[in-house]
């Protein structure tokens, strides 16, 4: 499946790619929907929502081929743990209609332990938060992201990645203050319709199918926004090297 969506789909239904393509100019988006001096086009727009949906199904294909592979070893060959031992990684995307529910329900949860105690020892040792207050929760969930985009800079740094590799670090950032966003609106929301009376059309509205939809175009539309923004920086400045090195 990985190699025929690469091979029909992403990159190959856009080839020939251009380097201008992934330039700074084409890493914004929205800013320029009004512009007319570089306008967006349908290829652009049609590039971005493969790139984010490529993005996402080859970080699920590599890690869950992985989790698969050593899970076979251990239990089929080696026989050392029982194959409940070996629970899926990954979620199911219908459950990812927020960007809370992206990360917490469908992404897999392997390092969140170990982030989750590097948080909490900063948060009650360092920073003398009081355990379970609403800025230790806070800080704490902070740190897992931070750490999420600390430890792939330093993997990107290490693989060579040079020119983006501060850029993990943004974008993990980003998603945790998107998060932080949601439960902002949600408390507002919450607060406005209980003051006007209106407690239970709220509920009906939250259990609806419409509420759902709107959270799926949600965190699509901040991946569309977010994704480029963190990677293409880095496909700019690879394939401007890769064309250095042809001259």
């Amino acid at each position: 499946m990985y190699f025929y969506i690469k091979s029909r789909i992403f990159p190959a239904a856009f080839i020939p790619v251009q380097i201008d393509e992934f330039d700074p100019l084409h890493q914004v988006y929205f800013r320029r929907l009004s512009s007319q001096i570089v306008p967006v086009t349908s290829r652009e727009t049609l590039m971005r929502c493969a790139f984010v949906c490529w993005w996402a199904f080859s970080a699920v294909a590599m890690l869950d081929s992985a989790h698969a592979a050593l899970s076979l070893v251990s239990v089929s060959l080696l026989r050392f743990d029982e194959p409940y031992e070996w629970p899926p990684i990954f979620g199911s995307l219908s459950q990812a209609w927020s960007i809370r529910r992206f990360w917490g329900k469908f992404w897999h949860q392997i390092v969140r332990r170990t982030y989750t105690n590097y948080g909490e020892w900063i948060s009650r040792k360092v920073l003398r938060l009081r355990p379970r207050s609403l800025p230790d929760k806070i800080f704490v969930i902070f740190a897992i992201f931070l750490f999420s985009g600390l430890s792939h800079a330093a993997v990107s740094w290490q693989l060579g990645d040079h020119c983006g590799w501060s850029l993990d670090i943004w974008w993990f950032c980003a998603n945790f203050v998107a998060g932080l966003l949601e439960v902002v609106v949600t408390q507002l929301l919450q607060a406005f319709v209980k003051k006007i009376g209106q407690k239970s059309r709220l509920e009906w509205l939250d259990e609806s199918i419409w509420s759902r939809i709107f959270g799926f175009v949600w965190v699509f539309s901040f991946m569309f926004w977010s994704i480029p923004k963190w990677q293409y920086p880095k496909l700019y400045c690879h394939l401007g090297d890769a064309l250095e090195q042809t001259r």
